[in-house]
């Protein structure tokens, strides 16, 4: 009887220690066995100068004379172009980048001996690209005596050899078209032309038909029934209230962290959200793309979920692409509005500022977020002055390629610089990289779950986060990586 009592408070303290041992694990942020975390000062410079070389253009003087026929009559007015070249098995295949004296642009793929490969186009914005440009149900084949005469004309120049076979009236992303067939499904091309005969892209028929399915558009009923549940927990401006609220001792400061892109590999997610627990920040600002597609669904099962589970921080969010890919709908629901894609709050001598560059169609005119901004600057000149967006500047060379238009950035650079901005937090690229452009610091900081890029170096392409601290006039920063074993 005694033994069976020992074993019961063993069992029963096993127990206790289990449940202790998990608490610390999900809650504390305590080191996950399957990454190595190291802790290390601010800056990571770096770029692979190998990803930024220039790509070396053949000229099109050296065209084949066939290849430069199709060119002139795709593009005849063509201006500055990119040649390159593929050898395959069956030939060598020009690859060509092109754009019109009117701003068309166009990618090309045009065999040796003059057989068209592929036609992409941008068009007034439009992009038309080979397996993208007709949605589901909106193609109807018609005969032949239905396709206007110049429509047909602007194809035949491209046939080689190939009969013509079919044609449709197509209901195109970009507006109506004409597909015009030669060939077999199989081997043929179908060409995609406006009512004016004019091409906008072409590429194999099995290809060109196969019909584009639109996204989903959540309704407001099934939004709330996935995010109802979390009230006004994770409303901005009950956040900042909150936030606020907590008493400020001046002599040990506070301290925030921002993450950003966490979308996409929830394991990474999951153990960047509690790990984050151990530095114990006042909040956590994530710089956006919180989930893959932006739905509600998305955001409880993948966003919420975790930070439920994991997080002992206030979290603010900033508006990324991802999040804005269904209208923000599902963002706005759950954050609280248009107000919380773009909003200012003061905690300290601090004032934070973040904003939406990501072009949704609800977004707030740039414009009139530079205004904003300038107005939030110009009202605290003695305060730290922080700034939160998605997208990088392209006026740094090395984000260029990944970044907001110059149109954008050039304003909102120049405004930084006005205001001496302690400094300036963006994500959309997934690394670590820091730089500083007209006299202000700007960090890269999106490594928190989605994949990598991968030419930043051992301190950047790396899942990581940032951890700031205020203390007084102090401005202090390191950042905590996490490596694979």
């Amino acid at each position: 009887m005694r033994l069976k009592k020992t074993l019961g408070i063993l069992v029963l303290a096993l127990i206790v220690l289990v449940i202790g041992f998990y608490f610390i694990l999900t809650h504390l942020g305590v080191e996950p066995s399957e990454y190595r975390v190291v802790v290390g000062p601010p800056g990571n410079t770096y770029a692979d100068p190998e990803f930024y070389k220039e790509e070396e253009t053949i000229p099109v003087s050296e065209l084949p004379e066939a290849v430069a026929e199709q060119l002139k009559i795709l593009v005849p007015d063509f201006g500055e172009t990119f040649i390159g070249k593929n050898e395959r098995d069956e030939g060598v295949i020009w690859l060509i980048r092109t754009s019109s004296i009117d701003g068309k642009f166009y990618s090309l793929q045009i065999w040796s001996d003059g057989r068209i490969g592929r036609i992409n186009s941008e068009i007034d914005e439009i992009v038309e690209i080979e397996r993208s440009v007709f949605h589901r149900g909106k193609i109807q084949e018609i005969s032949p005596d239905q396709v206007p005469k110049k429509v047909f004309e602007g194809a035949k120049p491209f046939k080689y050899g190939f009969e013509f076979t079919k044609a449709y009236s197509v209901d195109a992303v970009g507006g109506h078209r004409y597909f015009v067939q030669f060939g077999s499904e199989k081997q043929g091309m179908i060409y995609s032309l406006n009512d004016d005969g004019e091409i906008r892209s072409a590429g194999r028929a099995s290809l060109m038909i196969r019909p584009i399915t639109l996204p989903k558009i959540e309704t407001l009923e099934e939004i709330a029934s996935n995010l109802s549940k979390y009230g006004d927990k994770y409303r901005v401006d009950k956040v900042i209230a909150k936030i606020q609220d907590v008493k400020l001792n001046p002599k040990k400061g506070f301290r925030f962290v921002v993450v950003g892109d966490s979308r996409s590999n929830l394991k990474v997610w999951q153990i960047v959200a509690q790990n984050i627990n151990k530095q114990k920040p006042l909040f956590v600002i994530n710089l956006g793309d919180m989930t893959r597609y932006g739905y509600s669904q998305n955001m409880d099962k993948y966003h919420f979920a975790t930070l439920e589970e994991y997080a002992n921080y206030f979290f603010l969010p900033v508006m990324g692409n991802h999040d804005c890919r269904r209208g923000g709908l599902s963002y706005e629901y759950v954050y609280g509005g248009p107000e919380s894609r773009v909003y200012y709050f003061d905690y300290g001598n601090c004032r934070f500022i973040i904003l939406d560059n990501c072009e949704g169609e609800d977004a707030v005119p740039w414009e009139e977020q530079i205004a904003l901004a300038d107005k939030w600057l110009s009202e605290k000149s003695d305060y730290h002055k922080f700034v939160f967006l998605h997208i990088p500047s392209p006026d740094v060379d090395k984000w260029a390629y990944h970044s907001m238009p110059p149109e954008m950035s050039a304003p909102f650079v120049k405004l930084m610089s006005k205001h001496e901005v302690d400094h300036v937090f963006m994500g959309h690229i997934h690394a670590y990289s820091t730089a500083t452009y007209g006299g202000v610091d700007y960090t890269i900081t999106a490594g928190g779950g989605a994949p990598l890029h991968t030419h930043y170096g051992e301190l950047g392409s790396v899942n990581h986060y940032v951890v700031v601290d205020v203390i007084k006039d102090k401005v202090k920063m390191k950042v905590v990586r996490f490596y694979p074993r």
